[in-house]
């Protein structure tokens, strides 16, 4: 059949909501009328259980919605055809006119509103599993023929076969960017796995780390220590992430950002966008120690530390177990800077390099030894509070 020979072949190249976008239209030229399709795929992801693509004729595109873990418990779910799919693993078949119609649902009430006659939803088996659902609905008058229904049906395995190979692809994605971040993901997939390559990188280096980490780790029950790194690390990741940031790793209470610059204005811009992430961080850290203040709850403190310059971007370690990162004099230098914060009471520091390079007013903090580094340094704090360049919170 020519449109399993179309979803083992061309179809394995398309990405995301590609896929159901083509095998929409291919079915249309089939003689199936779908007015509206979905798929509903798992995904492997932190803050996501799930994402459902969304496919009409209105439109002829599919768009993409994504949901948390927590929608399983929600009423949305437990009323959904999705619900009873994924607990029977049979399908669902529901006329929308007619003295059959089956309204019991609100899938199925939105789509009759809309002006579809009938909806089905399949299980798309991966293995012994039924880990995708595809569903499809139709405005014609008399729905669905069940000849239409079972030429879907039978190259539901080619579609499984392909929207396997895309869900794959997406978990490696997802864990890659999840665990060692965006940039670090693409050059990864890209083929930069070989031990000790990498590139050299002109980046500001963005060094937050929090204050007592060891009081509060001796002090605190792991169930409250655990809440409170969740919630002053949402602080700092949201604040780097909102200002376009790659964060790079975590350690302990630690956390290493990086802004690659260019040249010229894109080098002032990585740094005011790294200073605004800095700013963000304390504008989050505040309003978050006043709620756990008010509950009662153990605050924390922390200092960032800016500094730019060159570093090595690429794998350490050994043969079979690697670390993307950066390394080098620059990233050891903003750790160092950013132990200098409780010693100058201040939550921000640059380095000079950093001052000499951001746009934005600094001003002395004075000549300071660094540890482990020969010399004297000058080191800047920030005079001017620049979130609302980007909108503040």
């Amino acid at each position: 059949m020519a449109l399993n020979a179309w979803l083992l072949g061309p179809a394995r190249c398309l990405q995301g909501p590609e896929v159901l976008e083509a095998f929409s239209r291919k079915l249309a030229e089939a003689g199936v009328p779908v007015w509206r399709t979905t798929l509903h795929l798992p995904r492997l992801h932190p803050q996501s259980l799930g994402l459902s693509y969304i496919w009409s004729a209105d439109s002829g595109c599919a768009e993409t919605r994504d949901f948390a873990h927590q929608v399983r418990e929600t009423d949305t779910y437990l009323q959904s055809p999705v619900a009873v799919v994924h607990e029977t693993g049979e399908c669902v078949r529901c006329r929308l006119v007619g003295p059959e119609a089956d309204l019991s649902y609100p899938i199925t009430r939105e789509l009759a509103e809309a002006g579809a006659t009938d909806y089905v939803l399949m299980p798309m088996m991966f293995g012994a599993q039924s880990r995708a659902l595809l569903g499809m609905a139709t405005r014609t008058s008399d729905g669905f023929t069940e000849s239409q229904v079972a030429l879907v049906q039978s190259v539901l395995p080619a579609l499984s076969a392909t929207v396997e190979i895309l869900m794959s692809r997406q978990m490696t994605a997802d864990l890659l960017t999840t665990y060692v971040g965006r940039e670090a993901s693409r050059r990864i997939l890209d083929g930069q796995i070989l031990l000790g390559k990498g590139m050299r990188l002109n980046a500001v280096i963005l060094f937050c780390d929090m204050r007592d980490f060891s009081r509060h780790m001796e002090t605190l029950p792991r169930p409250e220590l655990g809440e409170l790194m969740r919630d002053y690390f949402a602080c700092v990741v949201e604040s780097i992430e909102d200002t376009e940031g790659d964060i790079l790793k975590f350690m302990g209470d630690g956390l290493l950002a990086i802004f690659p610059v260019g040249e010229g204005e894109e080098q002032e811009l990585a740094c005011v966008r790294a200073l605004m992430a800095a700013q963000k961080i304390f504008a989050r850290l505040d309003a978050m120690n006043a709620e756990r203040r008010e509950a009662s709850r153990m605050t924390c403190e922390a200092g960032v530390a800016l500094h730019v310059g060159e570093m090595f971007y690429g794998n350490i370690g050994a043969r079979a177990r690697l670390d993307f990162t950066v390394m080098g004099p620059s990233v050891n230098r903003a750790s160092r800077i950013e132990r200098l914060c409780r010693t100058l009471g201040e939550r921000i520091l640059t380095s000079a390099d950093f001052a000499a390079v951001c746009p934005v007013k600094l001003v002395s903090a004075g000549r300071h030894a660094l540890k482990g580094i020969e010399g004297e340094h000058e080191i800047f704090v920030p005079l001017l509070d620049i979130r609302a360049v980007g909108g503040d919170d």
